[in-house]
């Protein structure tokens, strides 16, 4: 039976397309790292507000992407604007060869 599921699994995944294979992966990521939160209790020593708990770790989780497309997007966009740069500047020259 399990080896089965993995089967159907594995052809089901080769089914998807990328985007759907990228958010689903993100999806889990994000699933994977929030439950962990949900075991802990709180010092009262009662059960937890599933609520809060998983705002509170899908907000971080946010924090987390942004801080690091922040950190990221200066320099990806310097690399994208050399590379459009270089293209026209060829295009240019090519102009001038004919």
């Amino acid at each position: 039976m399990r080896k089965e599921f993995w089967e159907g699994t594995k052809n089901k995944l080769k089914e998807l397309t990328v985007r759907t294979k990228v958010f689903a992966t993100a999806t889990a990521i994000s699933c994977m790292s929030a439950l962990p939160v949900l075991a802990a209790e709180d010092a009262s020593g009662g059960g937890t507000d599933v609520t809060s708990v998983l705002t509170s770790s899908f907000q971080a989780t946010v924090n987390s992407v942004i801080g690091t497309v922040n950190s990221v997007l200066p320099m990806v966009m310097q690399v994208v604007g050399l590379g459009v740069c270089v293209t026209f500047a060829i295009k240019f020259f090519k102009r001038f060869v004919k």
